[in-house]
Order: C-alpha cells, then structure tokens, then sequence
C-alpha cells in the first residue's frame, strides 16, 4: 500500500513539472497554456507535439518576457534525440 502511495504522489509531481514545462514551451511560442487543453483532443495532441517540437520560438520578448538563453551544443543533441524518439513512437 505504501509503494502505491509513494507512486501516486510521483505521478502527480511528474504531471505538474511537464505540465509547467509545456506551458513555459507555449509562452515560448507565444501561445496560451491554454493550448495544454488540445492534448485531450485526439490528433490534435500529436500536432501539439510535433509543433512544439519544430517550431522556434519568438525571436525577441513577447507577451510571456524575454527570451529564454540560446541552447548550448549538448541541448541541441537531446533536443534532436526527444524528436527521433517521439517520431519512433508516434510511428508505432
């Protein structure tokens, strides 16, 4: 019972750090987090994550503040690798 319990609250922790991190994704692309509703919506959550994936962010601030750092090498390198996985996975 303790072992469901601890695994429930990591669940939960889990869904709030990347539902903060999609939403610090969309202001990114100056879009509302709202748009975190799409991923509810069948293909309309692989578009979501396809665009969230490719698209580059604003250039300049925009209405969510400046701009985040440019990336460093090693965060392209993961950035491409996130990409190939979820294409794999969306492939089946």
């Amino acid at each position: 019972i303790i072992s469901v319990l601890i695994l429930g609250v990591v669940n939960i922790l889990y869904l709030i750090f990347t539902l903060r991190i999609a939403a610090q994704r969309l202001h990114d692309l100056n879009f509302s987090a709202w748009m975190l509703l799409l991923l509810l919506v069948p293909i309309a959550n692989v578009i979501l994550g396809i665009m969230a994936l490719v698209m580059p962010g604003t250039p300049g601030s925009n209405r969510f503040g400046a701009p985040p750092p440019p990336n460093s090498k090693s965060v392209k390198i993961v950035g491409t690798i996130l990409i190939f996985i979820y294409c794999v996975c969306i492939a089946g």
